[in-house]
């Protein structure tokens, strides 16, 4: 299936480009899904692969949204990605209340609620894969918009995206 996405990659500049969804059953591999994020056989998974850019040269990988009958998760990786020390987040204030990795999730104009998240990358690397979780119980999806404001404390990695599902 073709879409087409509007993508605000900042600075003002907005972009158009094809996206390519192809909803598969991707079984149980853990290299797709993890079993503990999606209940066997409540997932529609939306493979993505969707690159983008953003001026401060971050990149941003959409591998896939899956969409479980209570939740969608969204598995993502980052490139050039400049996160914080563990001890920069105790220093800053905005972290006593929200997380260092900042992304929010609004599905056919419902904000949804974050119910877990999660970056890993080898320690001193610009790379990392992740994985955000937010609460769904509205059926079956048409519209989602997602806006990363930071991801591991990096202000220069956002991006926003909105797509048909």
């Amino acid at each position: 299936m073709v879409r087409f996405l509007r993508v605000a990659v900042g600075g003002g500049v907005v972009l158009t480009a094809t996206l390519v969804l192809l909803a598969e059953s991707l079984g149980n591999s853990p290299s797709v899904t993890s079993p503990a994020a999606v209940p066997t056989g409540q997932a529609a998974p939306h493979r993505w692969g969707l690159v983008m850019s953003n001026p401060g040269g971050r990149q941003l990988i959409i591998d896939n949204i899956v969409v479980g009958a209570d939740r969608n998760t969204l598995y993502y990786h980052v490139f050039g990605l400049k996160g914080i020390s563990a001890s920069q987040v105790g220093i800053d204030p905005r972290y006593q209340t929200e997380s260092p990795t900042l992304i929010r999730v609004v599905v056919d104009g419902k904000p949804l609620a974050p119910l877990d998240a999660w970056t890993q990358g080898v320690e001193g690397s610009t790379t990392r894969q992740g994985e955000f979780i937010v609460r769904w119980t509205g059926g079956t999806p048409h519209h989602i918009h997602i806006s990363v404001e930071r991801i591991e404390g990096d202000l220069q990695a956002h991006w926003t995206i909105d797509a048909d599902l």
